[in-house]
């Protein structure tokens, strides 16, 4: 510009997902399961990381997950996205429950929800559930059960009648999403 030369230098918190996807995970068990969760020790620990600003003291908090910069879920990412979309999976496995968290199919993060089973047993019967979120149109489909996800990313004789319903009014309706808080 003007003959000048200019730079530019961008400073960016590789961490500023880690608040975020602990409190999603925190306000999704209040939601889903028992009452008992609130005030339990998984609940305890999302919140404590939730609320802990300093990157390396919320580092010494015992929670398990990869962060929305920091994590290697490139192949998981790859499968479990919505074109244009939001992707919340909940995953039941063995005695934890997780939270797969995929934003508008570029950025994707997973947190433990609970690691005590009683806040969810009897709730969550399946290995696990999804929601799919269009934001351009304000709708959302779920929940579906994981193995109903699976089969209609895979296509065929599978295909799920609401999650198709879902792809083609996206399909039709191609425009920016709405900027309403």
């Amino acid at each position: 510009m003007s003959g000048k030369e200019h730079s530019l230098s961008v400073k960016m918190n590789v961490s500023y997902g880690d608040r975020f996807i602990a409190k999603v995970a925190l306000g999704l068990g209040a939601i889903l399961l028992r009452d008992s969760f609130k005030t339990s020790s998984s609940a305890d620990i999302l919140r404590k990381f939730m609320w802990t600003k300093d990157f390396n003291e919320r580092s010494n908090i015992p929670v398990r997950g990869s962060s929305f910069f920091r994590g290697n879920l490139k192949e998981l990412q790859n499968f479990f996205h919505w074109p244009g979309g939001h992707l919340i999976c909940i995953l039941r496995y063995q005695s934890s429950l997780s939270l797969f968290l995929s934003l508008y199919e570029t950025q994707a993060a997973t947190i433990i929800i609970s690691s005590e089973p009683e806040h969810w047993e009897g709730i969550i019967k399946e290995e696990g559930f999804v929601y799919v979120i269009s934001p351009g149109l304000q709708r959302y489909v779920g929940p579906k059960n994981i193995g109903t996800f699976i089969a209609h990313k895979i296509e065929g004789d599978f295909s799920d009648p609401d999650l198709s319903e879902l792809e083609n009014e996206m399909s039709r309706n191609n425009g920016l999403p709405p900027f309403m808080i």
